[in-house]
């Protein structure tokens, strides 16, 4: 698998195997902004719908060496980028945003333009979440087109705070956390209705355990890593939050599972 299908626009298609569910015997490829992108989504009615994007190895490592690129491929890439498409904002920790180096958030003009039709602005917000503000200003993930926003707390050192203001919509919060349903309600009243959170495991134990992740876009990446630990990080979750297998689907030798709340 792996191939690459044009589609004439700007991306290339990524043709993956479908696995479940299957009609019949013969293997079916599916075109991967329709499993990712152009799915419908039932968004609740008082904040965003959660999409938890993660990629991990075959022990559930989540990083090789500090990152997750070592991971990934094409067709992973492909199918973050397709959710990127569809979220109206991203939601990621410091940690990651620093040991990721994320740069602006870019949309492809395909992309935009869906995205223009769907009524979304063209490029989603990014929301960081950091309760220090342990955060450089002068960072490439603040000089995109669009100004993003922070999330912090009143713990954060007031020059951080202030240097901080000066690229970015900083929002504090009360406590010594920024607790997730502070964050989705300040998401959801500026009309944002899909929120794709990217990690890191921290962040996604504190979404898991408020039970706020909506839905589960998993890639297992066909590698022995050792030393890993798992996509949701910190105390257990009081009792497991069951999830269902809504599609199956293999490219480039990974498996890509979407899973929904049940």
């Amino acid at each position: 698998m792996g191939n690459v299908c044009l589609n004439g626009q700007n991306q290339p298609v990524v043709c993956l195997q479908d696995i479940w569910p299957v009609a019949g015997k013969k293997p079916i490829l599916s075109d991967h902004l329709d499993v990712y992108e152009e799915v419908e989504r039932s968004v609740p009615s008082d904040r965003p719908w959660v999409i938890c994007c993660m990629l991990a190895s075959l022990d559930g490592a989540v990083t090789v060496k500090g990152r997750s690129g070592a991971l990934g491929g094409p067709a992973d890439f492909a199918v973050l980028l397709a959710l990127r498409a569809r979220a109206d904002a991203i939601v990621v920790g410091a940690g990651t945003l620093r040991a990721e180096e994320y740069g602006a958030i870019e949309i492809a003009e395909d992309a935009r333009m869906r995205r223009l039709r769907r009524g979304q602005e063209e490029i989603p917000l990014l929301a960081v979440v950091s309760a220090g503000c342990r955060l450089d200003p002068l960072g490439d993930a603040w000089t995109g087109r669009r100004r993003n926003r922070l999330f912090t707390t009143q713990g954060a050192d007031p020059g951080r705070l202030e240097a901080m203001t000066r690229v970015a919509d900083v929002r504090v919060c009360d406590g010594g956390l920024v607790k997730p349903e502070a964050v989705l309600a300040d998401l959801f009243a500026d009309g944002h209705s899909v929120a794709l959170l990217e990690g890191g495991p921290t962040l996604n134990g504190h979404f898991a355990r408020a039970g706020l992740i909506d839905e589960l876009c998993l890639t297992l990446s066909p590698l022995l890593v050792g030393g890993g630990r798992s996509i949701v990080a910190g105390e257990e979750l009081g009792f497991p939050r069951k999830m269902r297998l809504e599609s199956l689907h293999a490219g480039e030798g990974m498996l890509f599972a979407r899973y929904l709340r049940d």
